[in-house]
């Protein structure tokens, strides 16, 4: 990976993958992100998902919810995650709304995001989200690729 900027704004679309549970139906957002070289700010916006769907109907569900954290002048960031919310529209696991707490660690680039995934979904079910993994592109209002097309090299 290329060194991240000490100044990062835009929008992305960013996919998480629920490693081992559902590697290929990632959970979507649009994130609005505004990072300088102490914090990163991100207001994710989730996209609604049929079942079992990367591409349908990615509509956003509002409210966003902003969560921040610190960032290095590299890019390396650490958000913590104490309860998300997450409306049975945009599960397209289960459909089922998911409660969860959670770590995202990883690195903001001028046109990327990566990273891991830890915590837990604590409502419906216990799962260990260990293993999971970020990823994201910057968009800036143009089309939303497929979260297939994403390419984070962990």
């Amino acid at each position: 990976m290329t060194t991240g900027a000490p100044s990062v704004e835009g929008e992305f679309f960013l996919a998480i993958f629920a490693n081992p549970v559902a590697p290929t139906t990632p959970f979507q957002f649009v994130v609005d992100v505004k990072a300088d070289s102490a914090q990163v700010v991100m207001l994710l916006t989730p996209l609604s998902l049929d079942l079992q769907s990367v591409d349908s109907p990615r509509e956003p569900v509002p409210p966003p919810f902003e969560v921040s954290g610190p960032i290095d002048s590299d890019g390396f960031f650490t958000i913590e995650i104490p309860t998300l919310s997450i409306p049975g529209s945009t599960n397209p696991i289960t459909g089922s709304d998911i409660e969860a707490s959670a770590t995202l660690e990883g690195v903001l680039e001028m046109d990327r995001i990566c990273g891991q995934v830890s915590g837990m979904i604590t409502v419906p079910a216990n799962i260990d989200l260990t293993g999971s993994t970020l990823a994201g592109v910057r968009t800036d209002g143009g089309p939303l690729p497929l979260p297939e097309d994403l390419d984070c090299e962990q």
